[in-house]
């Protein structure tokens, strides 16, 4: 198991973020789907390509400076299982001589859990889009951070039986690992919102509302340089307004960490309390944002 990854300093939601690419028109600028969705942490304000049968939809972020990158997530897809991606980072305003650009990814891994369902009573792809926890997400991890000013996510998707391609969030930057991982008791959560009741009668009736992820992180024995410069500064920076992408176990099966992925935010802030000499502790809680 490998250490989580927590995004939280946002790298592209600094400078400009546009359109971009062979048909940058091809993006709704009206009627509340802006490119300019991706940067707020409303994921259900999505930013609409509608030239994806014929054109690659791209964006760009030309960041105030150059930052370094390894990792980008792209939150609320509707990208088919046919659909690719690439993340690129150049030096260059137009993306030309990219420092970093792989070859496009598939939109969707595998899904399916095996032996968590009857053999035939799963798709053989082992891709279930219609039974996916939360917003479906777009991740990469670079094998090292790459230091660039601007950042282009091209989407790749013609048969995407919508018509458009579109998404709700995009992020950017270098994911923390804790030194040592998080302890055993951290948890994943479900918190269903909907509202029961008895009739007189005894019959059960239910008011369905909106189910959320939560995340219990538990943190011990981290040294001065995370608990100060990275949980302190995270708590003050982001506080509880603050949205954030983690990663429960990068190394994990692509099925099981389908599960294992978050945006959220922090449910509160708290304390970082010292353990012994040199070593604190800091317990995260977080929700997921719908």
């Amino acid at each position: 198991m490998a250490s989580m990854l927590m995004l939280w300093d946002i790298a592209s939601d600094t400078g400009t973020l546009s359109a971009a690419g062979t048909n940058p028109g091809g993006w709704v600028e009206g009627g509340g789907l802006s490119v300019q969705n991706l940067r707020t942490d409303d994921v259900m304000a999505v930013a609409r390509y509608t030239d994806i049968a014929a054109t690659t939809a791209r964006v760009k972020t030309a960041m105030a400076r150059a930052r370094p990158i390894d990792i980008v997530a792209v939150i609320n897809h509707n990208g088919s299982e046919a659909g690719t991606w690439r993340p690129l980072l150049s030096a260059n305003a137009d993306l030309s001589a990219s420092i970093y650009q792989p070859d496009p990814m598939p939109m969707w891994g595998a899904t399916y859990i095996w032996g968590s369902r009857p053999f035939g009573d799963f798709p053989f792809s082992g891709i279930d889009t219609g039974n996916y926890p939360g917003a479906p997400i777009l991740w990469h991890r670079l094998t090292e951070p790459v230091t660039a000013q601007y950042l282009g996510v091209d989407f790749i998707d013609p048969g995407n039986a919508a018509g458009y391609f579109q998404a709700g969030r995009l992020m950017a930057g270098v994911a923390w690992q804790p030194p040592i991982n998080f302890s055993f008791g951290s948890s994943i959560g479900v918190v269903d919102a909907s509202e029961k009741k008895r009739t007189d009668g005894g019959r059960r009736l239910v008011r369905r509302r909106a189910k959320w992820r939560t995340w219990k992180i538990a943190l011990a024995y981290q040294d001065r340089r995370a608990a100060m410069g990275v949980y302190l500064d995270l708590m003050w920076l982001k506080g509880i307004a603050g949205d954030l992408f983690l990663v429960w176990d990068p190394a994990e099966d692509a099925a099981v960490m389908s599960r294992q992925i978050l945006y959220g935010a922090l449910s509160a802030t708290g304390e970082v309390p010292i353990e012994r000499y040199g070593r604190w502790s800091v317990t995260f809680e977080f929700e997921e944002l719908i």
